[in-house]
């Protein structure tokens, strides 16, 4: 059996612990713009669902609009109590 180097294996176990702390830091930074992103999310739905409203009245306002006539002029025309 070769015996190992203690530097050698010492200098292993630094590069492992650097790097280990490296991809912690990495993590920790991930971990830090994702809050910051959920701390925004609130306002980000508010915006989409208003937009969404306001895109689905401005689709089916005209719709609603031309139906609510057509039933009048057919309720006004049939002359129902």
């Amino acid at each position: 059996m070769e015996k190992k180097n203690e530097t050698g294996t010492g200098k292993y176990a630094t590069e492992c612990l650097i790097a280990c702390l490296e991809s912690y830091m990495e993590f920790i930074d991930i971990m830090e713009r994702t809050l910051n992103n959920f701390a925004e999310m609130p306002e980000k739905i508010e915006l989409m669902s208003k937009t969404l409203i306001a895109k689905r009245r401005k689709d089916w306002n005209p719709i609603l609009e031309k139906l609510k006539k057509d039933i009048e002029s057919k309720i006004d025309g049939k002359n129902v109590k």
